[in-house]
């Protein structure tokens, strides 16, 4: 199964995670009022310091780069920086830029001004005042190396990492980290390991550190990232416990623009299905069971094959006026037609259906009266009969099984009872024998209607399979290049599954799924 990964989790923050992950995790709050800028040393886009939006990042008092020792402007004031020393990292974190030079291109990270020629490849990033004793003197490169160091740089931003003397290393936005000690407000936590989504700027030491608490939240994250995780401890899983979320398919399926380089991927779900070595007498003793089940267990509606779908009500034949007394019969309110009784006069009174409303469900009083706003078209009898079926209705030709729970089917518009109490459901998606779509009214427990549990395997159909891998493939072969729709040749599996893939198009086209 495709499981969602964790930027989907970064995004939906309240989404629940699966039980088994990793519970004492703690991640550094994005934009935490608490956290501090960098200090230290502008590293830029070019070699040039006249507008600020050049600048890339803050590199941390106590950095170390690489050098480019070619690449420098022509008073070897500015230096083009490769890399970062191992260990060492940036917030935000730096990406390779291209440099052209001549018909050569060369990457960098961006450019930082030292103020005097190198010798050497690696440079630390010093505290100011170090730096300007090594340009003494030279007033004009050290106004330009004030203004190079930076302290308030709002993207340069992260969470300190200290010890009880200095401050030793940042962390940035959004890494998870392991502590321990008090975690409360108000207090620092120690260390204990760096995880993942964030690096220290600088090497973290063997000694204790220790971060502020408030700037954390806790979160539930795997243990492992792209690897298959043993847990520690076997974990107990029961129906219906969270084992994650369906995740999106890896290949891009959808461009949402002509232009647009955001791409739309398919959501995935991938299921295995394992299967006991004698599958027909396991399904046996499983519909066995369910025929025990009560009514109230039964929540899926398993509709057969030549099932008749209602196409629509009978015609009003009468109606109701507006200033008539109307009061309600039906216990059921949140149905498509009322029963409703009409005071005539002072010693007649009839029974009439109206259609249903949301305005005239929520006017309905606690008497069950209602004062209609307008004069209304009304049925003698119920609008639906089962009589009407024979001459007013479309045939099934595809069964389906659907969820009497759904939303759907809960809404007004989409149910009625009948005064023998029969429900009926309105069916919006189904096929007649030439794939067309058609929809209409269907009554609950009428022929080929019944309520069903998952383990009554409705309109499930056993395959033996027999061919062997090679014979398989030659079918499937064969299929790629198919220009009818007769499937008689091809093995049970295929057969199946063309079967149901052939449901898509119209008898009279000629699209073949392949």
């Amino acid at each position: 199964m495709h499981l969602a990964d964790t930027a989907f989790y970064d995004k939906n923050s309240k989404t629940p995670t699966p039980a088994f992950w990793e519970q004492d995790i703690y991640r550094v709050l994005a934009d935490h009022k608490e956290l501090n800028t960098v200090e230290g040393l502008c590293i830029r886009d070019k070699a040039d310091n006249s507008k600020n939006d050049s600048i890339l990042a803050v590199l941390q008092v106590g950095t170390k780069v690489n050098l480019n020792l070619n690449l420098h402007d022509e008073n070897h004031n500015w230096y083009a920086v490769t890399s970062l020393a191992e260990g060492y990292s940036s917030i935000p974190e730096l990406k390779s830029i291209k440099h052209t030079q001549g018909v050569t291109q060369t990457d960098i990270l961006g450019w930082i001004f030292i103020g005097k020629e190198m010798a050497s490849l690696e440079f630390e990033i010093l505290e100011l005042k170090t730096h300007e004793k090594l340009l003494s003197g030279q007033s004009e490169k050290i106004s330009i190396l004030k203004k190079e160091f930076k302290t308030n740089w709002v993207k340069s931003k992260g969470l300190r990492v200290r010890n009880d003397k200095k401050i030793l290393s940042m962390l940035p936005e959004g890494t998870q980290v392991k502590i321990s000690g008090n975690k409360k407000a108000k207090h620092f936590v120690e260390l204990i390991e760096v995880i993942r989504d964030g690096k220290p700027t600088i090497p973290l030491p063997n000694e204790k550190t220790k971060i502020w608490f408030d700037c954390l939240e806790r979160i539930s994250r795997g243990k492992n990232y792209n690897e298959v995780v043993v847990l520690d401890t076997p974990f107990p899983i029961k129906a219906g416990d969270l084992i994650g979320h369906i995740g999106h398919d890896h290949t891009p399926k959808i461009s949402l623009s002509q232009n647009s380089t955001e791409i739309k991927c398919d959501t995935n779900l991938h299921v295995e299905c394992f299967t006991c070595d004698d599958l027909p007498n396991f399904i046996a003793q499983t519909r066995a069971e369910a025929s025990q089940l009560p009514e109230k267990d039964k929540t899926l509606l398993g509709i057969s094959k030549q099932a008749k779908l209602l196409k629509s009500p009978k015609d009003a034949d009468t109606d109701v006026g507006q200033h008539t007394e109307i009061k309600v019969i039906s216990e059921d309110i949140n149905v498509k037609w009322l029963q409703v009784e009409i005071t005539v006069s002072t010693t007649n009174k009839k029974t009439v259906w109206i259609e249903n409303s949301e305005e005239i469900s929520k006017n309905i009083n606690a008497e069950g009266n209602i004062t209609l706003a307008t004069d209304k078209k009304a049925w003698s009898e119920y609008p639906l009969q089962a009589s009407e079926v024979a001459n007013n209705s479309s045939i099934i030709d595809t069964p389906l099984l659907l969820n009497i729970n759904n939303g759907v089917f809960k809404t007004l518009s989409h149910r009625a009872v009948d005064k023998d109490e029969t429900l009926w459901i309105f069916i919006e998606h189904a096929l007649d024998k030439n794939n067309i779509p058609i929809r209409g009214w269907l009554a609950i427990n009428s022929e080929g209607v019944k309520k069903v549990s998952c383990w009554d395997w409705f309109d499930f159909k056993l395959i033996e399979e027999k061919a062997t891998t090679k014979e398989f493939y030659l079918d499937v072969k064969k299929s790629s290049s198919r220009d009818n729709a007769s499937l008689e040749a091809y093995k049970p599996t295929l057969k199946e599954t063309l079967t149901i893939l052939d449901r898509q198009y119209h008898l009279d086209q000629k699209n073949m799924p392949r």
